[in-house]
């Protein structure tokens, strides 16, 4: 799996301990808009847990964001294959996720 640092930002593999800042993340309505509103418990939990198995298997995938100063959760960002079959498969989606004073 990959880390990638910038002087500002840090991309690493998820852990168990990012459900609670991404359960915070997902929680935010104006941060949800455009991904069906707010995301309960069970689903973030069970997101991170797919993310986690996808990183094992693809070794890069949407990945955490942290702050390297501080080590603050802030988001998730990085790049993905589709994995459903559409007209514009195969592909590779760029996605993020960010927190909104971010």
């Amino acid at each position: 799996m990959t880390t990638l640092e910038t002087p500002r930002l840090i991309s690493r593999p998820w852990t168990e301990t990012d459900i609670e800042p991404f359960f915070a993340l997902c929680s935010d309505p104006e941060v949800m808009h455009y991904f069906g509103g707010p995301h309960s418990r069970e689903k973030v939990e069970a997101t991170v847990r797919s993310c986690m198995e996808l990183q094992a298997r693809f070794g890069i995938w949407l990945q955490p964001l942290t702050l390297r100063e501080t080590g603050e959760f802030i988001g998730i960002a990085g790049i993905a294959e589709v994995l459903f079959e559409e007209h514009f498969t195969p592909a590779v989606e760029i996605g993020w996720r960010l927190a909104r004073r971010h």
